[in-house]
Order: structure tokens, then C-alpha cells, then sequence
């Protein structure tokens, strides 16, 4: 499966990082109960304010690269922290990952995904998405990519070489009204463009309140175009607890709509042990 993964300048990069953890846990066999998913090819992309908000909603830099796993544990984690009986594969995720913690601002590495409050560099001296506490960082995970907003050397950027599915998020206000009006001269708004045209599934994973005439018929501009509007809505049944589990709902559903069918939250009527 050939995924394209966009991060817009919308508030809500929790639910950017969270995905690309989940993505590269999938990846390299690393998340729990799961086999790798070898077939699993992500592209993605950054907005030019995605790295903007990103560092001033989490605290820290988007990496360039990324490694797995992105769950072990921090050595100051405590083995008995309480997680919901509810949720036990996602809880387990949760036990490994540590807690949700943001390390010092620093410079913003361009278009770079950190994992929870860890920093480590790559070997070229770019950031790089680290296992939480470990000592040495993670391999790389070869499967995920990440591509400038400018370079239509990307694959995607052709409908000769469409991806499976696209999804934005989160996805602005701005970047909802270039997929309505077929608008915009970056790679993310090509590669929305060519979803549509090419009949592939897009997610928009919109993120705004309250929402104005022009968003709303934008919404329907964009439905009637082929496109999911999945907004950044988090479903509280299951035993939600944190604000880490109210994401994972979201998540959940963006995956589900790609194609994905992760074991990240409990699901209505399925059984606690589900």
C-alpha cells in the first residue's frame, strides 16, 4: 500500500505525531500484536506553517527522519501506572510509549517527527524520531519518507504513479479549500489533485471551530469531489481517560478510512479484551 500522509498548519500536530508513530511502529513490526507491514509504503509532507505550529503546540522540532520503535519506555516510567482496562492493546502502546512530554524549543529543522520529549540526531545532524529514554536511537525506518513541498520529483506527484490514499492531517481550513477549488502550487495540493482525479481515497481530517459558510461548503465541495471529511473529533465511550487516548480515537478512524485497521482504541460493542 502506498500512503501520502500531509501535515497542514492547522492546530492539532498531536494527531500528525501520534500517526507517524503509529505508521512507523506498523512499519518496521514494532507495534504490539501486529506483523510488519512490508508492503506499507509513507510519503509525506509539510505544509510551509506545519513546522510553525508543530513546535509551538508540542515543544519541539519536526525531524526529518524517523525510527522505530517509537514506544519503549523512558527509564523513569513506572511499570503500575494505571491505564484503562478497557483499552488494553492501545494501553499497552501507552505503558511503552511513557508519558506525552515536550522537550525545550529549539531551532525548527524545516520540515522535520519527534517522539515524546526525546531528541536524538541523525547521522547527517538532523533530528530524528527516537525510542523514549533509549540511550541510542532507533534504526531508521526505511518505509517512510519525507519529501520537500516543492520537490514534484515525488512519485505521487503523477497519476501515472498514484498512491493508494492520501491523508491530510490535520487538515486547515486553507488546505480544504485548495482540494474544493482544485487551487494550490505545492506538492500536497498535487497530491490531493491527483487522488481525486484518479479516484483514490482522500481523508481530510479537518480541524476548526466554528466553522463559516465558506468551510462548510467547502465540505461539501470537496465531498462531492470524492473526498472524506473526517473531523479531528474525538469519540469519548471505552474508557477515555487522557488526552493521549482521545487522539488515538481520531486515529483510529483516519487509519480506518485509508485502508488501515489498527488495534489502537476500544471500538463500540466490541468486547473490553478487544
Amino acid at each position: 500500500m502506498k500512503l501520502v500522509v500531509i501535515v497542514t498548519g492547522a492546530s492539532g500536530a498531536i494527531y500528525a505525531r501520534r500517526l507517524l508513530h503509529v505508521l512507523a511502529d506498523l512499519c518496521a513490526g514494532t507495534w504490539p500484536n501486529e506483523p510488519a507491514h512490508k508492503d506499507l509504503q509513507v510519503d509525506w509532507v509539510a505544509s510551509a506553517t506545519a513546522p510553525q505550529v508543530w513546535l509551538t503546540e508540542l515543544g519541539e522540532p519536526m525531524p526529518q527522519e524517523i525510527g522505530a520503535p517509537a514506544f519503549a519506555a523512558p527509564a523513569d516510567a513506572p511499570e503500575d501506572r494505571p491505564v484503562p482496562p478497557s483499552l488494553p492493546s492501545a494501553a499497552a502502546a501507552r505503558r511503552e510509549s511513557g508519558p506525552l512530554r515536550a522537550s525545550p524549543p529549539t531551532e525548527v529543522f524545516g520540515s522535520n517527527v519527534l517522539a515524546r520529549g526525546a531528541r536524538a540526531l541523525s547521522p547527517s545532524g538532523t533530528p530524528t524520531l527516537r525510542s523514549g529514554g533509549s540511550s541510542e536511537s532507533p534504526p531508521l525506518v526505511s518505509q517512510i519518507r519525507r519529501w520537500d513541498r516543492q520537490d514534484f520529483s515525488a512519485p505521487f506527484a503523477s497519476g501515472s504513479n498514484a498512491p493508494d490514499a492520501v491523508l491530510v492531517m490535520p487538515c486547515s481550513m486553507s488546505a480544504l479549500s485548495r482540494v474544493a477549488h482544485g487551487g494550490g502550487e505545492d506538492l500536497a495540493a498535487r497530491a490531493c489533485e491527483v487522488a481525486l482525479k484518479e479516484r483514490r481515497r482522500l481523508v481530510l481530517v479537518v480541524r476548526e471551530t466554528p466553522l463559516s459558510l465558506v468551510h462548510l461548503r467547502n465540505m461539501v465541495a470537496a465531498t462531492e469531489a470524492g473526498a472524506v471529511i473526517l473531523p479531528a473529533v474525538p469519540s469519548f465511550y471505552g474508557g477515555i481517560q487522557t488526552l493521549e487516548e482521545a487522539v488515538d480515537t481520531v486515529v483510529a478512524r483516519a487509519l480506518d478510512h485509508v485502508g488501515l485497521r489498527v488495534a489502537l482504541t476500544r471500538r463500540w460493542g466490541a468486547p473490553e479484551s478487544a
